[in-house]
Order: structure tokens, then C-alpha cells, then sequence
């Protein structure tokens, strides 16, 4: 069910009608929205949005339609969200222009301010709001996409980790994914051949280079590696492996667990035709520098027979890719390809980088399909619980 968050709020002060206090019912979906929507909102104008959802719930906030006037640092026309909820703003960032963004609450109170200034020529928002079991964190992006001057980026992909070999110069040599607080996947190849006491997992990190880009950065030490029982030498059959860190990862805004595809699994998705994005730290051109950045790339399924039909010999426990010009490359492999899921914009890994002739040659590139490794991947980790949803 849907409500209207401006006409069911309750408000909090008679003498400013446009601020709104909502005890949040999780049954429902709550629709905000500039005052006036059907027109331009006017000038001169302050609404303020407090909710709190029961413990035990966060709030997903998801503002797909802005259209604020730009301006620089967004000291105009502006959207403040507190990032923990604070009605002082206190902590917010200012989001401004047209365009999108997304914010799921680390705690159960969300806080929202508008602001048109006295020489506002006028614009529109919407957005939707709904509560969230705090158990099912995973696939969540800090702000999907943030508008009106601030970078995009940093930290977008909060699940994305990397592997560093301590005893090498290699700052990180392979990608993997954070699917719980003590576990990453990754793939199989990546691990063979290496000591496990010169690994590390490096966490919440976009720039490499640099150690000032992101206050999330972590380095995790390894405890444990279980390779596939049946992982072939040549890293083409079963090239997947779970890491296991010694102590628990901190999750925080930049850094956080990505989905399990269960819910695919249940009615045999395969994604063919879907767009699965790639991120990882791998070289840019095949035999080149590898990113100091963290670069990601859309890419399209394409199904098994396409892909046999092509010279490769792939199972049902391979995901073929294949987009002209795009591709994953050298030192991407072990890492993520996701799928966002429409109905609740969540992101799901549905794809582990293996292999590929070279990047963005003529040739699919072959990753693992996730699906097919589940229940593998649940008795490894069994003392843990995953998100069904």
C-alpha cells in the first residue's frame, strides 16, 4: 500500500505547514513530494521530513525525479538528507540539479529538508520512502547516484573488495566480493599458488594511489581459503573460493555486503539479454597499466549456446558476457558482476570475472555463474545467514 508522506504526516510545528513528523507503518510505501507537484514549487519555501520506522528497520529513500535548479556547492534551491537521520542537518549532504539518488539509513530515523531560495524560479521532487528489515542489508548502494556538483564513485560499490599480496609490490592483484562480515568470494585462480600469511582483503578503498580519497579503506588479514573441491588446474571448471578474514569487517557507508542471487535461483533466471555491471581495479587494455581507480563497465549476457557457438566450451555454471568495445580485463578477475534488480534496487551478484581471450576482443568473456554455486557456498559458510529476499 501507498501513502502520501505530505498529506498523512503529522505536523510537527503549526507555524511551518510544510514540516511533517510520520511514525513509519512497514506495511506501507510513503510518497514525498515538492509542495505543489503538479506544478513548479514556490520560492521562498522550507519543508522538513522527519520519519522513524520500528526497530529493527532502516528506511530506503529512493528521490527518482529532481528537478532543482543547479548551483555551485548547491547554496540554492537544495535537498538535504542527514546521513543518520539527525534533524539538526547537522551531517547532511546537498543534493541539487536534475537527476536521482538513493539513501538507505544506517539506523531507523530519516531526516530530509527542501530549501527554495527567494529568487527560486521553481522545480519538482518526488521521491518514495519505505522500511527495510535491518537484516536484509545487503545490495545496497550509500547514495545510488548523487546530482548537482558532488562526485560520484567514491565508494558506490560498497561490497567491492580487493586482494592484496602483502609480500609483492602488486597493490591489488584480483577483485573480490564481500558477502557477509567474514566472508568474500572471489575466484579460484586467484588463490592457488599464493601463501595464505601474505594476503590481505582491502576494503571500502576507490583510489589506490592515494590514502586520502575514502575514510573507509581497510586492510582485513586472511584466516582461511577453501577452494572449490572441485576446481580444475587449468581455473576453467568451478574457479570459485571463499575467503575467510580473522576478524569481522566493519560495515559502515562505504563498505557493505552485496546480495546472494537465492530469488533467481528459485525460477531459473539465467539473465540472458540483462545488463550486469563490472568493477574492479584490472588494466584498461589488455597488457596495460593496471587502474589505480576503481573502474566499472555494463555489460551484456549473452546466452551458452551463443557463447559455444562462438569456439568456447562453457557449462550451465558459466555467464557469458559480451558487449562490443566493453569488457572486463587483466587483474579483474575474481571480481563482481551484479545485477540491479528493478523491483528493489537492490544488487545481486550474479557473476564471479574468470576468464577471457583478451579484453574487449571479439570473443565473450566467461565468468562464473553464481546461482549454481549457492548451496556450495552456504555449507562453507554456515554459521552465518544470508538475505533471501
Amino acid at each position: 500500500m501507498t501513502s502520501s508522506f505530505n498529506n498523512e504526516y503529522q505536523e510537527i510545528n503549526s507555524d511551518e505547514p510544510c514540516d511533517y513528523y510520520q511514525e513509519v507503518d512497514i506495511t506501507r510505501d510513503y510518497d514525498i513530494f515538492s509542495p505543489g507537484f503538479d506544478e513548479l514549487y514556490p520560492k521562498n519555501m522550507t519543508c522538513t521530513w522527519i520519519a522513524r520506522a520500528p526497530v529493527g528497520y532502516n528506511l530506503h529513500l529512493d528521490c527518482f525525479s529532481i528537478e532543482l535548479p543547479s548551483s555551485m556547492n548547491c547554496m540554492g534551491d537544495r535537498i538535504e538528507v542527514s546521513e543518520k537521520g539527525r534533524s539538526d542537518m547537522s551531517d547532511a549532504r546537498r543534493i541539487c540539479g536534475r537527476g536521482a539518488f538513493n539513501h538507505l539509513t544506517p539506523g531507523n530515523t530519516l531526516a530530509m529538508k527542501f530549501t527554495s531560495t527567494k529568487l527560486s524560479k521553481g522545480g519538482k521532487l518526488f521521491c518514495s520512502m519505505q522500511a527495510i528489515s535491518d537484516f536484509c542489508q545487503c545490495g545496497r548502494k550509500p547514495f545510488g547516484r548523487i546530482v548537482g556538483g558532488e562526485p560520484t564513485g567514491i565508494n558506490e560499490f560498497p561490497w567491492m573488495a580487493g586482494i592484496v599480496d602483502l609480500s609483492t609490490s602488486d597493490k591489488v592483484y584480483c577483485g573480490a566480493t564481500l558477502i557477509n562480515v567474514r566472508y568474500f568470494l572471489t575466484a579460484g585462480h586467484c588463490i592457488v599458488r599464493r601463501r595464505i600469511r601474505d594476503l590481505a582483503m582491502l576494503v571500502g578503498d576507490d583510489d589506490t594511489s592515494i590514502g586520502s580519497d575514502t575514510q573507509f579503506a581497510r586492510l582485513y588479514r586472511i584466516a582461511q581459503v577453501t577452494l572449490h573441491p572441485n576446481y580444475k588446474a587449468n581455473g576453467v571448471e568451478n574457479d570459485i573460493a571463499i575467503i575467510k578474514t580473522v576478524t569481522d569487517v566493519e560495515l559502515n557507508e562505504g563498505v557493505g555486503v552485496v546480495c546472494l542471487p537465492f530469488k533467481y535461483q528459485e525460477y531459473s533466471e539465467d539473465f540472458t539479454r540483462k545488463k550486469l555491471t563490472v568493477t574492479g581495479w584490472g588494466t584498461l587494455e589488455f597488457s596495460g597499466p593496471k587502474s589505480d581507480k576503481l573502474m566499472k563497465v555494463d555489460l551484456d549476457v549473452i546466452s551458452n549456446s551463443e557463447c559455444n557457438s562462438r569456439g568456447l566450451n562453457v557449462t550451465k555454471a558459466h555467464l557469458c558476457t559480451y558487449t562490443k568495445d566493453k569488457d572486463s580485463c587483466q587483474f579483474d578477475s575474481g571480481g563482481p558482476l551484479t545485477y540491479e534488480d528493478p523491483e528493489n534496487v537492490r544488487h545481486f551478484l550474479v557473476g564471479i570475472v574468470s576468464r577471457g581471450a583478451a579484453c574487449a576482443s571479439k570473443t565473450p568473456s566467461v565468468n562464473v555463474r553464481v546461482t549454481d554455486y549457492l548451496e556450495w557456498i552456504v555449507d562453507v559458510t554456515r554459521e552465518v545467514s544470508y538475505c533471501n529476499k
